[in-house]
């Protein structure tokens, strides 16, 4: 059979090979959802994973027990209208609206067969239960079987059209679906004309067909499925749902519906529920009776799509409004969204026509002197980030709309922003104050590009009016307004050399100058032959490098508007630009997803970036010629060294607070929200980056990676890049797996405690201890059982004594490995039925300013205490039954002191209780270990003496774990003294990744101030350090967010403390502390604001 002729077949990839699962990279994956409407689902065989496909042309793989995203698969061009599994779930296909059939390897997400049958349209695609083979329903072809071999074609199935209504140019039949009997011996096509074919697989021939003989309509294809015995088709047709007898084609039952075409129907696995969509709504139908069961709600817009689990009552809907969800059946309960940050979006932003224009801008920008990069983007502001800490120095509010463009003035002290909202701002980069906001505000008319003169002095703007607008950066005055592309928006907007003159690469291919006192035209640059997508000014005198979606760069002549040279860049379009300070190399980025280094003198490539899976829409070379960095659609942004090419680290930023910092080896530092929303995926096996905690969590990362990278800097090798990276570690030391086999989730407890039985299993790294939480706090667990675990794959029951508190329990059990990689978290929620105890608040607060050493003496450790200690006292007995205040001051604070404290409160102490620990002084770092300091010690770094005289944070988690009250708050206000500034950074980044430990090990909520420099302690003008200071605040009542309803909770001090103290430290010492917080756990209230709202009766 001629395959070629007829049938257009793009290879691009043969990879039907397998790898093993530990051989696939570990990836990093952001929660990010999709942008644009839920297209299509569809379930894998197993019903371990789902699919998503959308209008943003991507689809998504996600976890269907956690909700958890895995991979995405990008590459289609258009809508994503159909998904399918093999049975084997070793491949997805996908159709999309441009009606080509992708196959993607599901493990690798790589493309391995692109169909496309010309003059035809592939509507829909099924596998084959052997999985060598597929089946796509077209629109012209019918429907056409395609071995998984070669992709050579194998077989069409034609139907017989004697009694269809075929009207003129409707010469065809549809597969609007394809399916496959149970038995695997037969094919069954939804086509047009409201009707079914059935065909032998074997022959090819048609067997039987299923008409309506109700309406005639020759476009109206249906979709059509088997029941799971194969004994019944369902068919959504007009304005019902027919069950037929496949074997007689005798309709059987009909569900009613208004008067509209139903959508997708299927069945549930075990035959007892019909799902279809109508009008956008998902209806369950009793499959035996044909009795509605349910309504699935819950979506905020149009459901698109619909199918039910292989094998259990579940169902998944994609939506209109970005989301797919689960279901239970019958119930229509939600069990969970599949969604991520982009969810976030506001959607009409979304909507507009220009979205598809913003999303190629650029979204960083380095400042002139290489220490700080400004970021869009992220909501409606920018941040200032420090490039050498990753740190986040100042935001930039004021902006109604996503910020787009990005400029810092010549002398790096302004910063020009662009946005979706119509306006132009400027800014003052180290307040971070705005001064000037460009009026002539347009709403839906977005500032694409932003433009500082050389001198500073003025600001060129280009916006989707297709205006180009100069502006005076003193005043804000408006000086020239030029229509230079017509009827089309100005894409990237820059000033000559001289300043005299603006150059527009616009939306209409066209590239301009124009002199600026007189709005003229100058001159059209010819060359390009799609959008200019970046103009740049280069180095030496009158010279200018643009880049085109032509996939071309070229370099003009400004006096001549001649060329001087072109690069054929890439196959691809190109999206950005940068040039470094000596003009001999340029970068380009692309839709091809890599950025290319160029010798600009001879035009050859130097090096090719590669590790996007998105386009490459920013480029920055810094200002040393060292670092380059790239933004992309996927989400990151990566660092590299331009010399040896190699891949430094990966910045992901996720909405306006939460970042990740990552380098290739898997170190990463995270903000605490980011740590929840990032996962590690190995092929389709997913790990939350907390497993790796312990031997990956690395802050001040960024800085050491950097430093350790700079040829400029003496080589070092910090603790970041010892021991191997996450993959080898996960080979030489995999996880245990953890399961709980009673009781059951949700299940309701009478008895004051429970035995937890729980399983252990050992996969070949051994199991070194189990961590068991409840409600966030850490239960103290006998661990001499799992010695018995030697071998990889033997298995312990193992039953464990747990005390409830009434109401929810939250038990959550992980085991970690020798390597100290931990499991997979086995959860399941309890409720107690014992009654309410009333709660008893349990304070130890330590405040020491004088110590055995004068030189290590504080002013205000010790007033800290006792305020906050008063301040718990006074606003907590509204809440708690008693607040129970044991202080040590100075010369009682001694390390017997402190531990016998806390001895007495482990009798004390009840698990629905609450205990709060407050601790004012010093502390040290020494060896990756903290040490909380006492009044007898006389040295902060001098490891025997600590040893000897300190607490270690390990003999305080153990103290904490005693404690039964189950809330538990640490509040540190210590510092450090001594030492370079460098020494001090350093140890800070170890302290914080103390205090997370401390966290995560306790199980308790744990809220520190930075304790790298002493100022960032002790402020004369507030009587009290910073942080305390800033926490006095909070409990007065600054902290009591919405709903404001007088009582202040752990998470409310969290963000009240995240937010004020970089604020307060910026305002009293000039540079910026910030705060270390971490949680486990639930939130609950502290205590009652001093000034509660005023609550009106109407």
């Amino acid at each position: 059979m001629s395959r070629f002729p007829i049938f257009l077949l793009i290879i691009v990839a043969f990879a039907l090979s397998t790898l093993r699962a530990q051989d696939y990279p570990i990836e990093t994956v952001v929660q990010t959802g999709h942008y644009a409407e839920v297209t299509s689902v569809a379930y894998s065989s197993d019903g371990r994973f789902a699919a998503t496909g959308s209008s943003d042309k991507t689809v998504k793989l996600w976890e269907t027990s956690t909700g958890k995203e895995i991979r995405s698969y990008l590459g289609h061009t258009h809508n994503v209208l159909y998904l399918a599994f093999s049975p084997d779930d070793k491949y997805l296909a996908s159709v999309d609206l441009d009606y080509h059939l992708k196959i993607w390897g599901v493990p690798s997400s790589k493309e391995i067969y692109d169909f496309f049958v010309p003059n035809d349209r592939i509507l829909s695609v099924v596998f084959l239960p052997d999985g060598n083979s597929l089946i796509a329903g077209t629109e012209r072809n019918h429907a056409i079987q395609f071995s998984l071999a070669d992709a050579s074609e194998m077989r069409r199935y034609s139907p017989d059209t004697a009694d269809i209504n075929m009207q003129k140019n409707f010469g065809y039949p549809t597969a609007r679906s394809v399916d496959i009997s149970p038995d695997g011996k037969t094919l069954l096509t939804g086509s047009s004309d409201h009707t079914a074919f059935l065909f032998d697989l074997r022959t090819g021939r048609q067997i039987r067909k299923y008409k309506s003989d109700r309406t005639s309509c020759t476009s109206c294809s249906i979709n059509a499925h088997f029941s799971p015995s194969g004994e019944e088709i369902v068919v959504g047709n007009m304005d019902s749902v027919f069950i037929w007898n496949t074997a007689t084609a005798e309709v059987l039952r009909t569900m009613q519906g208004r008067k509209s075409r139903w959508g997708n129907s299927s069945w549930s696995y075990d035959g007892k529920y019909i799902a279809s969509t109508l009008f956008g709504d998902c209806h369950i139908w009793n499959s035996s009776t044909g009795e509605e069961v349910t309504m699935l709600e819950g979506h905020l817009k149009n459901i698109t799509d619909v199918q039910f689990h292989p094998t259990k009552n579940l169902a998944i809907t994609g939506s209109e409004d970005r989301t797919a969800k689960i279901w239970k059946i019958p119930t229509g309960n939600e069990q969970f969204s599949l969604q991520g940050y982009l969810n976030d979006v506001d959607e009409k932003i979304l909507g507009n026509g220009y979205m598809y224009w913003v999303a190629f801008m650029n979204e960083i920008k380095l400042s002139p002197d290489g220490k700080y990069a400004a970021i869009g983007k992220m909501g409606n502001l920018a941040k200032l980030y420090d490039f050498y800490t990753g740190k986040p120095v100042q935001v930039f509010r004021g902006h109604e709309g996503i910020v787009i463009s990005l400029d810092f003035s010549p002398n790096g002290k302004l910063l020009a922003t662009g946005a979706a909202d119509g306006t132009a701002k400027i800014w003052d980069v180290k307040s971070g104050k705005m001064l000037v906001s460009l009026p002539e505000r347009t709403a839906n008319i977005p500032c694409f590009s932003v433009d500082f003169s050389p001198n500073g002095k003025l600001l060129v703007t280009g916006s989707w009016d297709g205006m180009v607008k100069i502006w005076d950066v003193e005043t804000g005055r408006l000086l020239q307004r030029i229509q230079a592309h017509e009827n089309v928006s100005p894409y990237s907007v820059q000033f000559s050399h001289n300043g005299l003159y603006v150059i527009s690469g616009g939306l209409d291919r066209k590239l301009k100058m124009f002199e600026i006192d007189t709005g003229e035209e100058i001159r059209e640059f010819i060359g390009h032959t799609n959008v200019v997508s970046v103009v740049r000014r280069h180095p030496e005198h009158n010279k200018i490098i643009t880049v085109s979606w032509d996939g071309k760069a070229k370099m003009w002549d400004l006096s001549t508007g001649m060329q001087l040279r072109k690069f054929t860049a890439h196959e691809a379009r190109v999206q950005s630009l940068d040039i470094d300070e000596t003009g001999k190399f340029m970068v380009t980025g692309s839709d091809d997803n890599t950025a290319k280094l160029w010798d600009i003198q001879t035009g050859e490539v130097i090096r090719t970036f590669e590790g996007h899976k998105g386009t490459v829409s920013s480029v920055m070379i810094d200002s040393t010629g060292h670092f380059m960095m790239t933004g992309s659609h996927d989400g990151t942004l990566k660092s590299w060294n331009i010399e040896t090419g190699e891949l430094l680290l990966t910045w992901i930023f996720m909405g306006e607070n939460d970042w990740m910092i990552s380098v290739p080896d898997g170190h990463f530092d995270a903000s605490e929200g980011a740590r929840k929303s990032i996962s590690f995926a190995r092929g389709t096996e997913l790990f939350s980056i907390d497993q790796f905690f312990d031997e990956f969590y690395m802050p001040g990362l960024l800085q050491e990676r950097l430093k350790a990278t700079d040829p400029s800097e003496p080589s070092s090798t910090g603790p970041a890049f010892r021991g191997g990276s996450i993959q080898e570690r996960l080979k030489e030391s995999p996880p245990p797996t953890v399961e709980i086999l009673s009781p059951t989730n949700r299940d309701t407890i009478s008895s004051l405690s429970i035995n937890l039985l729980v399983k252990l299993t050992n996969r070949g790294g051994g199991i070194e201890d189990i961590r068991l939480l409840n409600n966030g706090k850490r239960i103290p667990v006998d661990n001499s059982e799992i010695s018995k675990l030697n071998k990889e794959g033997k298995s312990l029951e193992q039953s464990l004594e747990v005390e409830l508190v009434p109401g929810r329990n939250t038990l959550q059990i992980s085991a970690y490995s020798e390597g100290r990689i931990e499991s997979t978290p086995s959860v399941i929620q309890l409720h107690y039925d014992g009654k309410g105890q009333v709660i008893n608040c349990y304070l130890l607060a330590v405040g020491i300013n004088e110590y055995e050493n004068p030189a290590l003496n504080l002013n205000y450790a010790k007033e800290d205490a006792k305020a906050f200690s008063k301040a718990l006292r006074e606003q907590g007995k509204d809440i708690f039954r008693k607040v129970e205040v044991q202080t040590l001051y100075d010369k009682e604070a001694t390390r017997e002191n402190i531990l016998a404290a806390l001895d007495e409160l482990s009798t004390k102490a009840r698990p629905e209780d609450v205990f709060v620990f407050y601790y004012a002084g010093h502390g040290s770092m020494v060896d990756n270990t903290f040490y909380f300091i006492p009044t007898e010690n006389v040295s902060l770094y001098q490891q025997e003496k600590l040893i000897d005289e300190s607490i270690e944070a390990g003999e305080m988690q153990e103290k904490f774990s005693n404690i039964s009250a189950l809330k538990q708050v640490v509040i540190l206000d210590a510092c450090q003294s001594g030492g370079s500034a460098e020494i001090l950074a350093q140890r800070g980044a170890m302290e914080e990744k103390a205090m997370a430990q401390l966290s995560r090990s306790s199980g308790v909520h744990v809220m520190a101030a930075s304790g790298s420099e002493q100022y960032a302690t002790e402020v004369e003008s507030l009587g009290h350090g910073i942080f305390t200071f800033a926490l006095l605040k909070a409990i007065d009542g600054g902290a009591d967010g919405a709903p404001r309803d007088g009582n202040v909770t752990i998470y409310e001090l969290k963000a009240y403390l995240n937010d004020q103290v970089p604020e307060l430290s910026r305002e009293h010492k000039g540079s910026t502390q910030w705060p270390y917080t971490f949680s486990i756990g639930h939130d609950f209230p502290l205590l009652r604001s001093k000034n509660p709202p005023v609550i009106r009766n109407h």
